[in-house]
């Protein structure tokens, strides 16, 4: 049978010799491709990540690495870029597996195993985002407070010297 698939599907109310021919969505390609699941939508807004953070993300990704690790090299200062050669352990196996090679950077530079607090890349994120806005915040009303006093200086001056005449 060329074109959409046909089923035979009783109804409930009819008779049960009654059938009727109503297009399968299983077997129905022109069907399956309308009927396909849809994530649910949310009001919730996705948090931007700046891209300063974007290359952490993924290379806790890539190397599967820990929030710990990740926050470990970055207050080493490791570049998210260099991290291929740092795990090159294919051609160099003498090297120390990423993770480990970290912790021992980590703990040779701080004199600690890990950090006292740790923050994923995303809280990160979202409190750099929070400083922005309050920096943005107190920058607008610093320029309104300016406006508002240049308009009092401005309204105590006479406008002209005939104006204190009269």
């Amino acid at each position: 049978m060329t074109g959409p698939q046909l089923a035979i599907l009783h109804h409930g109310d009819c008779c049960p010799g009654d059938a009727a021919y109503v297009e399968d969505p299983i077997r129905s390609p022109s069907l399956r491709r309308t009927q396909r699941w849809q994530p649910k939508q949310t009001m919730t807004k996705k948090q931007r990540i700046p891209h300063k953070f974007q290359p952490w993300i993924a290379v806790r990704k890539k190397y599967r690495l820990t929030d710990a690790q990740v926050q470990m090299a970055r207050e080493l200062g490791l570049s998210p870029k260099r991290f291929s050669n740092y795990a090159d352990r294919k051609d160099q196996p003498w090297k120390l597996p990423l993770p480990e090679f970290i912790e021992s950077l980590y703990e040779k530079q701080f004199g600690r195993v890990a950090p006292e607090v740790v923050l994923t890349i995303e809280a990160m994120a979202a409190e750099h985002q929070a400083r922005r806005e309050a920096k943005k915040l107190a920058k607008q009303e610093a320029l309104a407070q300016e406006e508002s006093r240049t308009e009092e200086a401005a309204t105590d001056e006479p406008a002209s010297p005939e104006a204190d005449d009269q």
